[in-house]
């Protein structure tokens, strides 16, 4: 996008293929995944009890999934 990168982090429902929520930002960072989750998060239903694998290497992100999925029902 005019020179510069553009970083995108998708939820993908592993099931069908279908991105369920995404965030795209100029810079990677904390907040893009924060707003991808509290998105998928409004989406599900209160029997749903989904599985969330990420493969960030990330101590920051991977301590916000961490603290999301202990709040939430995510596994």
């Amino acid at each position: 996008m005019n020179g510069k990168k553009l970083y995108l982090s998708p939820i993908m429902d592993l099931y069908n293929g279908e991105i369920i929520s995404y965030n795209l930002a100029t810079h990677p960072q904390p907040s893009m995944v924060q707003a991808m989750l509290t998105d998928v998060l409004k989406q599900l239903s209160k029997d749903e009890h989904p599985i969330l694998h990420s493969d960030s290497n990330n101590a920051g992100i991977s301590f916000y999934h961490h603290s999301v999925c202990c709040l939430t029902r995510l596994v």
